[in-house]
């Protein structure tokens, strides 16, 4: 009996089992095709991307498939390129189910649109990086997004306040077809004065030509960059990487709307990140698949006072004119104020080392000194003990030749005596002269 029952639960967990495994991997992968109107390189969609797949990643437990396309049109804007576009990305995703189009820009929302029914008939759209103007009034019940506000008016506000001193904000924008769709919502905005500035446009130069223009701002000035995908000469360029070379030669502060722009000597502006834009698209794209579709059409981004700590030290901008809720950037702590305990140790070791260093460089020195004067004075005193023997020796000699010199001399002189004498004694002589020759 035994040997029946253990066969029958092992078939009937073989049907089972694999049933269930067989399910839940064969589940079909939810897919999202993510569209944007810029070039791959654009810093701003790089930051989108990252804050959707983090988010997704984080927060759901279903197998997700990506897929990217970039536009590029504001580099391509002629109808052609958007046509063969249309019908390059039909025949691409044409077998493929699509739970979610996300456009990022408003030329890439207003390019799925137009060609939802071939791209992506009855599939969800999820926009961001978009502002209200650039979205038309009645938007279909399936298409939902974050609406930011590049809020110029609150950038300027800000500038104004970081700078009490400043008289007047130059805004500066390019040649091509979105540049100067800015410089219009500008002169909209702003007018020719705004928050106690006066306001003047410069658009329509060369890179150089813009370069020069911020090298030449009077120090009660603030300078405002949008964007400049094309310049005068028709040079195309990533606005990040103008507005960092503008900048870089300003010899005012920069603001911004853009959030990509900080990094690149900006020092503040009332932005909305774009990684929190792409994750709050994230956010709306995970209910959407899983069916939830009470979000209202438009939902604002997040947006705060964002402020370049590094920047505000460079430009020497009191800390204290920070609004509060600003969020900081770059807010670490100097080498100075992170280690100055031991920065002052250090110096101290290397200041007593430096002290002892010169006080045996100047024990040596002396010491040398002393030995060269008691070489010198050793010299001479060997010097005079020459000389003082020399002396002596001199005396010894002159006293053992001047008494045989005396007594040859007397001699002689009695010798001489005795020859001279009228009877001289010639015995004698002999004698007094071989005296003479004994001495």
């Amino acid at each position: 009996m035994r040997l029946q029952i253990r066969p029958l639960v092992f078939v009937l967990a073989l049907l089972a089992f694999p049933a269930t495994a067989i399910e839940g991997q064969t589940a079909a992968p939810k897919r999202v095709l993510i569209v944007y109107e810029n070039e791959s390189t654009l810093y701003a969609a790089v930051q989108v991307a990252a804050g959707i797949r983090q988010h997704m990643e984080a927060n759901s437990s279903e197998h997700i498939e990506f897929y990217t396309e970039y536009l590029d049109t504001v580099r391509f804007p002629s109808p052609d390129h958007a046509s063969r576009l249309v019908a390059f990305l039909e025949a691409k995703y044409r077998q493929l189910h699509l739970d979610v189009v996300m456009a990022g820009g408003p030329g890439a929302l207003r390019f799925v649109l137009e060609n939802r029914d071939r791209l992506a008939k009855g599939v969800p759209v999820v926009f961001g990086a978009v502002t209200e103007n650039s979205i038309g009034d009645d938007l279909p019940p399936d298409v939902k997004g974050i609406v930011s506000r590049f809020d110029l008016g609150r950038t300027v506000q800000l500038a104004s306040r970081l700078q009490p001193r400043a008289r007047r904000v130059v805004i500066m924008s390019g040649s091509a077809d979105f540049d100067r769709s800015w410089d219009a919502t500008a002169r909209r905005v702003l007018g020719e004065r705004y928050a106690g500035l006066d306001v003047e446009y410069v658009s329509g130069l060369s890179l150089a030509g813009f370069r020069s223009k911020a090298a030449e701002l009077p120090s009660d000035s603030v300078l405002v960059i949008l964007t400049v995908f094309q310049d005068a000469e028709g040079t195309k360029f990533v606005p990040r990487e103008a507005a960092t070379r503008i900048a870089a030669a300003s010899s005012v502060p920069v603001y911004s709307v853009y959030s990509s722009y900080f990094g690149s000597h900006v020092v503040a502006g009332s932005v909305g990140t774009f990684q929190s834009i792409g994750a709050q698209m994230a956010a709306l794209s995970l209910d959407i698949i899983k069916g939830d579709l009470s979000a209202p059409p438009t939902t604002p981004a997040r947006e705060v006072a964002l402020v370049d700590w590094r920047e505000v030290r460079r430009w020497g901008i009191d800390d204290l004119l920070i609004p509060e809720g600003a969020e900081i950037l770059n807010d670490e702590p100097t080498a100075w104020e992170r280690y100055r305990l031991a920065i002052i140790a250090a110096l101290l070791v290397i200041v007593a080392q430096m002290l002892t260093i010169a006080a045996l460089t100047y024990q040596n020195r002396r010491s040398r000194k002393l030995e060269a004067t008691l070489v010198s004075e050793r010299l001479e005193l060997a010097h005079l003990s020459r000389r003082s023997q020399l002396g002596e020796l001199s005396g010894a000699l002159a006293h053992e030749l001047t008494q045989p010199l005396t007594s040859i001399l007397a001699n002689a002189e009695a010798g001489q005596r005795l020859a001279t004498d009228e009877a001289p004694d010639i015995d004698e002589m002999p004698t007094t002269i071989r005296e003479g020759d004994e001495l």
